[in-house]
């Protein structure tokens, strides 16, 4: 026997999934700033969102950055993202092109 219940839960799911696409967790990495802190960032992607980072730090809020123009997160470039990607990924030879593109961000330039 089917139960109603469990038929609009399932709706409910169904419905927040389409409206919430799923995170693409994409990497992560930790850099250094100018001020010697430490940042953790977390590469992600969304549907909604596009790609994006999560940047924390100790002795700082949490922000966010967009490679495609999302809202008011903080803005940066395709290739600025790529940068950091590939250094979670494990290419060091983009490490000062990293710290410089979180300078930046971070507003250290």
């Amino acid at each position: 026997m089917i139960n109603i219940l469990d038929i609009y839960n399932l709706g409910c799911k169904l419905v927040e999934d389409t409206r919430h696409k799923p995170k693409q967790y994409l990497g992560e990495v930790v850099i250094y700033d100018n001020k010697n802190c430490r940042w953790k960032i977390k590469l992600r992607s969304t549907g909604t969102r596009g790609r994006y980072l999560k940047l924390s730090s100790q002795n700082c809020k949490e922000l966010r950055a967009s490679a495609d123009g999302y809202k008011s997160y903080l803005q940066m470039t395709s290739s600025e993202w790529e940068v950091l990607y590939r250094l979670a990924h494990g290419v060091e030879d983009v490490q000062g092109r990293a710290q410089q593109i979180l300078n930046r961000l971070i507003g250290q330039d």
